[in-house]
């Protein structure tokens, strides 16, 4: 193979992985817009108590966490504890059953 048949054959390689790229992004881009959007049902519980302490407020809603935590189908709890504020969030699954 001379010097010019490689530079040929290379470019038929460009040139074909560059069809394959371009149609996998078409695809992708087609597939993804004709996935559904889906929304997992989410509790937010926030408590106010103002001048208390991270600590001190959070307790009583860690109690409640636990609580959430026996449900059938909760995928995530997470909590954010701030001065004079607590805010726990759930999100299930979707089409837990219960």
């Amino acid at each position: 193979m001379n010097v010019p048949e490689l530079f040929i054959a290379a470019r038929k390689t460009t040139l074909s992985m560059s069809v394959f790229l371009l149609s996998g992004l078409i695809g992708y881009r087609l597939l993804r817009d004709d996935l559904p959007s889906v929304d997992y049902p989410t509790i937010q519980v926030r408590r106010v108590l103002p001048g208390a302490n991270p600590e001190t407020i959070f307790r009583p809603c860690d109690a409640i966490g636990e609580q959430f935590s026996i449900i059938a189908g909760v995928d995530s709890m997470s909590s954010v504890s701030t001065l004079g504020s607590v805010q726990i969030t759930i999100q299930f699954t979707h089409g837990s059953q219960h």
